[in-house]
């Protein structure tokens, strides 16, 4: 999926192992600065991938 180093290994530590269907489908387009839309059952990891979209994103050099 592309995901930095440093985000798999916290996602890892956190206990996911696989990602869900949602995630596979949405991660990559969010990470590319696309938009996209979400909506699917409760308990499905829909926060999941936002946050791994946005965390993906995020410059970590630039953090004093």
């Amino acid at each position: 999926m592309g995901l930095q180093e440093n985000l798999l290994r916290g996602i890892y530590a956190y206990g996911f192992e696989k990602p869900s269907a949602i995630q596979q489908r949405r991660i990559v387009p969010f990470c590319k600065g696309l938009d996209v839309i979400q909506q699917v059952q409760s308990e499905t990891s829909k926060t999941a991938s936002f946050c791994s979209g946005i965390l993906q994103q995020l410059d970590y050099g630039s953090v004093a």
